[in-house]
């Protein structure tokens, strides 16, 4: 009987070597596609942190001007009233336009434009906060028609005005650069997602098609196997050893070629 071994084995070795080759290109997509993910989603943390970097600016610029408008609020008053319980309230939220300042400061770090705003802003609110203590400690002092009338001299309206122009110069350089980290932020997001949809179906593309070479291959082998064991019989049966071995032969070569 005809030995078909040693025909069939270059042929699987092929079908092998097809598939090892399929999955190794699939694995390498998933491979490039894990990288630009990672590659995105990096972007997209570093881009969402200056976004919320950003939100706390304009918060920190909007809390400078509400605690500063407190503390003037909080003054009149107690010139008015002379209330023990307002000039409380004025030095506690005196203290925190300074920390809030401080704070500005530090979220102004490495933004060029910015400090220097920052440093034009910072001795106006000084000399208002000046302006302030001078006229709490007249009233302290029972001076109260030179309280009231440096505080109708219209010296502490313009000081705010310069100080509410500088602080929406400032606000709006913040709300551009947001609108551009926004709009680079979406933009990412979408070629991240278009760039993994591309790959993944390239890499089920590559696996079908190893699949389907894979599917074909093994056919072909199964039907020459059933050919040689069809021959072998045929020639076993006739005694025309001759006739078999002829048939094996052509049917080795079709599996090596």
């Amino acid at each position: 009987m005809v030995n078909t071994q040693p025909a069939v084995k270059p042929r699987f070795r092929a079908i092998k070597i097809k598939g090892a080759t399929g999955l190794a290109i699939a694995f390498f997509l998933l491979v490039v596609i894990t990288g630009l993910s990672y590659h995105n989603t990096r972007r997209l943390i570093e881009t969402h942190d200056k976004i919320v970097h950003t939100h706390e600016v304009l918060t920190g610029l909007a809390s400078l001007l509400a605690v500063l408008t407190d503390a003037e609020s909080n003054q009149r008053g107690f010139m008015i009233t002379a209330d023990e319980q307002l000039l409380v309230s004025y030095r506690n939220t005196r203290r925190q336009v300074d920390i809030n300042f401080r704070r500005l400061k530090d979220l102004m770090e490495g933004k060029t434009d910015q400090q220097h705003r920052l440093a034009r802003l910072e001795p106006i609110i000084q000399d208002r906060l000046e302006s302030l203590d001078r006229g709490v400690r007249r009233t302290q002092q029972g001076e109260f028609e030179l309280a009231r009338d440096f505080a109708r001299s219209g010296r502490g309206r313009k000081e705010m005005d310069e100080i509410q122009r500088i602080v929406a110069e400032m606000s709006g350089e913040e709300e551009r650069l947001l609108e551009g980290r926004v709009d680079q932020s979406q933009a990412s997001s979408r070629r991240a997602l278009l760039a993994s949809a591309l790959l993944s179906l390239v890499a089920v593309a590559v696996l079908a098609a190893a699949h389907a070479v894979t599917r074909r291959d093994i056919a072909i082998r199964q039907r020459v196997e059933k050919d040689l064991a069809v021959s072998a019989r045929l020639a076993a049966l006739s005694g025309d050893v001759g006739l078999a071995l002829s048939r094996s032969e052509d049917m080795r070569e079709m599996l090596q070629g």
